[in-house]
């Protein structure tokens, strides 16, 4: 199995270059404390390998690789996935596949219709659609409340589950460890309330760091399905035999 886990920032990241003036904001309430609760974090039954697992530790904060205005990654979350965790995984990518189709999330028209709308990161080649209502309630890694997806070509290519707004690197759930790779960003913002979408349209003054996300593909993708949508695949895992 070869594996190569990275975070980095938004190719969309261009799009805040040249605004020095602009207020940094810490992006909403603040969050509890501790990772949040999901079913899919679950006990191992024996010791897991804290070892980084074979990934690549150059450069980075926190142990990890990634670029300027990452988090640091969590070193407990720098680990081999064990059984128990690798099967949670799998029914994570599981659940919530069948939790978009049933929802009718799975096509562009389908988002669109329920009121999702793109950030604005067209250029990047992946556009991402979110949708306010589920970016601020109180749900977290729930397949049937997926607050982001990414589209390429005009398809659904996958689902982002996003922490709730103030949430940070420390409220991410050990689901696989390394399997499941988290990312944040910094970025500039239209708006600093939660409330209006232009608290997600990218391209306006209010920089801050957004919560943790973590894609799920909807299809197969080279790098398995916890990889991230960016040229590089720097925002995600690259694990070869998930699925």
């Amino acid at each position: 199995m070869y594996l190569r886990s990275r975070r980095a920032l938004f190719a969309a990241s261009v799009l805040i270059a040249g605004l020095g003036s602009a207020c940094t904001m810490t992006g909403g309430p603040g969050p509890g404390s501790g990772p949040v609760a999901t079913p899919y974090a679950v006990p191992c039954s024996g010791d897991m390998d804290h070892s980084g697992g074979g990934m690549d530790h150059g450069g980075g904060g926190g142990g990890m690789p990634g670029m300027p205005g990452m988090s640091d990654y969590p070193a407990r979350l720098q680990h081999e996935p064990c059984a128990e965790q690798q099967a949670a995984a799998r029914k994570l990518i599981a659940d919530t596949r069948a939790a978009v189709r049933r929802n009718g999330q799975n096509t562009l028209a389908g988002l669109m219709a329920q009121g999702f709308f793109s950030i604005g990161d067209e250029l990047t080649g992946t556009t991402h659609y979110t949708k306010n209502q589920l970016r601020n309630d109180s749900y977290n890694l729930d397949p049937a409340h997926v607050e982001e997806y990414a589209v390429r070509n005009g398809r659904v290519v996958a689902a982002m589950y996003v922490l709730g707004v103030g949430m940070t690197m420390d409220n991410v759930p050990d689901i696989a460890g390394n399997w499941t790779m988290w990312h944040d960003h910094v970025l500039a913002f239209q708006s600093n309330n939660p409330a209006s979408p232009a608290y997600y349209r990218l391209g306006g003054a209010f920089t801050r760091r957004e919560p943790p996300m973590l894609h799920v593909w909807l299809e197969r993708n080279s790098c398995g399905p916890f990889a991230g949508t960016d040229g590089g695949a720097m925002t995600g895992s690259c694990v070869q035999g998930i699925e």
